[in-house]
């Protein structure tokens, strides 16, 4: 028992690494929007509109602009907290909902809202995307769960003059590839960021002028590094604290046995 939690010590580093990072992330993809002056903001505006109207989702998506003098508490809706709505209100992050609603603050970061269309896009034209939307939320979660869960297997080994069974060495095997599955389970997540990433930089290249779709594409990419730490971190947490538990079984398989050696 003891070894089992010790084996989650290795996930203290590996939060502390992933809290960092996605906090400089926001703070990099926030430094983008408190870059534009009131001429791109304006651009971005314009443009969003145009290409609402171009992809026909001008009437299909509810654009709920959230800026410093709105009432947050009229906007709370399952699954945003409070919390997500302030991060909107300040310009560091930007949502769509799946009831067709995108929560921005148009009048500070117009930047994410080519971005947020991405996603309102795949759910209305794409019947595989509107599949997996309802897995996005889980696929956040799921990675760690399945990253600790592993922690509570057992490296199997054969007892003296025996060999393992073929369900031991099955066991072994799919222990191996659980730091794989945790990292895996974001992916309905990675997908989805990355396709409205796509959509939203084509837009960008077609409709602004290079420098402004080049900050856009900048503040993007640090957007998707907070999503791509999820199944990196879950990787880690999982793959680090097997490791380490089998060194501790390791180390007390030995000191039995030296104790058995010596007794005898």
């Amino acid at each position: 028992m003891c070894i089992t939690i010790s084996s989650y010590a290795p996930a203290v580093p590996v939060f502390f690494a992933h809290n960092f990072s996605t906090n400089s992330f926001f703070k990099k993809m926030f430094n983008t929007a408190k870059s534009l002056s009131e001429d791109e903001i304006k651009i971005l505006n314009n443009n969003a509109d145009k290409i609402l109207k171009r992809e026909k989702l001008e009437k299909l998506i509810d654009i709920k602009n959230i800026t410093s003098k709105t009432n947050l508490s009229k906007f709370l809706q399952t699954p945003l907290t409070i919390q997500d709505l302030q991060q909107v209100q300040q310009g560091s992050n930007a949502f769509f909902h799946g009831d067709g609603s995108i929560y921005i603050n148009r009048e500070v970061a117009p930047n994410l809202l080519f971005h947020e269309i991405g996603h309102a896009h795949n759910n209305k034209f794409s019947s595989f995307f509107k599949k997996i939307f309802p897995l996005y939320l889980p696929s956040q979660k799921i990675p760690f769960v399945l990253a600790f869960a592993s922690l509570l297997l057992n490296e199997e080994k054969p007892k003296e003059g025996e060999e393992l069974t073929k369900f031991q060495k099955a066991k072994n095997v799919f222990r191996k590839t659980l730091p794989f599955l945790a990292a895996a389970s974001s992916l309905p997540m990675l997908m989805e960021e990355g396709m409205a990433t796509h959509k939203a930089n084509i837009w960008a290249r077609e409709l602004l002028e290079p420098n402004l779709a080049k900050k856009l594409a900048k503040s993007y990419k640090f957007g998707f590094l907070t999503y791509l730490a999820i199944p990196i971190s879950a990787f880690l947490i999982s793959f680090l604290g097997m490791k380490y538990k089998d060194f501790l079984s390791s180390g007390k398989s030995n000191k039995m046995a030296d104790t058995k050696n010596t007794s005898q």
